[in-house]
């Protein structure tokens, strides 16, 4: 087993939707910082916690604006919000590209209890937060196997209709005819909160991190 924990993020936040048909509003509470370049609490946080026996990678878009770090992948998508899609099949064709059998996918705001997540390893291909449907939510982090990756790193994109990446992925799944196994113990702060099992929560500004992280219960 080769485990990928892949980060999602950009080089800074890009929120135009021009390119898409849809009305979105963007949930932005005033709890949210939505200008603090995010990877830097992530490393001085749950980043530490990693293994060396697990790769761990934040994976942004283009263009480059210098080279990147150890921990970095810059890869040549658009880096703006309404290609996520583009650089989620990006981040699965390079996780099959370098033999990953498992990737947790996860939001640059998002916290990760790492002992938990890893003794929860899904032996099923694709496993998250219940997000409406059979969508499996994006924000708190999925699991998928080689198999899905390589459904998602294969399917076509088509932003104007399919802008939102877990919505996309999932829909890509749906049609190769897998079906997802939903875990409650992801959380997202608007609709949840923490508790003693949970693996990953979503929708932390910086202080929130620095809470968790100080706070963090072991398995």
């Amino acid at each position: 087993m080769k485990v990928l924990i892949a980060v999602e993020t950009c080089h800074k936040f890009n929120y135009n939707m021009q390119a898409v048909d849809d009305c979105m509003v963007l949930y932005r509470g005033p709890e949210m910082d939505w200008t603090t370049f995010r990877p830097p609490i992530i490393r001085e946080t749950w980043w530490k916690d990693v293994p060396d026996s697990v790769t761990k990678k934040f994976f942004y878009g283009s263009p480059a604006p210098r080279e990147p770090e150890a921990d970095e992948v810059f890869l040549p998508v658009k880096d703006d919000y309404a290609h996520l899609p583009y650089k989620t099949k990006a981040i699965c064709q390079w996780a099959l590209d370098h033999d990953v059998t498992h990737m947790f996918k996860v939001d640059d705001d998002t916290f990760v209890y790492v002992d938990r997540l890893l003794n929860s390893i899904p032996t099923d291909p694709w496993s998250g937060r219940y997000n409406g449907g059979e969508f499996v939510a994006g924000g708190p982090g999925y699991w998928v196997n080689a198999d899905a990756m390589r459904v998602i790193a294969q399917a076509p994109v088509n932003i104007k209709h399919e802008w939102a990446e877990d919505k996309w992925a999932s829909s890509a799944l749906l049609r190769a005819n897998f079906r997802p196994h939903f875990d409650n113990r992801y959380v997202d702060l608007r609709r949840g909160s923490v508790a003693d099992d949970t693996l990953a929560v979503c929708e932390c500004h910086q202080h929130k991190m620095r809470e968790l992280y100080s706070s963090r219960q072991t398995a």
